[in-house]
């Protein structure tokens, strides 16, 4: 293995940690609070707001 083959795969590999550091980073606390309201609690409050509709078609229904 020559010199240039070691640096080609010492910087495959850098590449490779930096796209598992990308991966497998924790974003900080203001992102993981947007991501928590856009996965869960829209989701939940539009279920809320169809499951009341529905309670009122239903009450004025029978």
């Amino acid at each position: 293995m020559t010199s240039a083959d070691a640096q080609l795969i010492a910087a495959a590999i850098n590449r490779l940690c930096d796209i598992a550091e990308l991966i497998f980073r924790i974003p900080p606390g203001e992102q993981l609070l947007a991501l928590f309201s856009v996965g869960f609690v829209t989701p939940m409050t539009l279920y809320l707001v169809s499951y009341g509709a529905g309670l009122l078609v239903n009450f004025w229904r029978d």
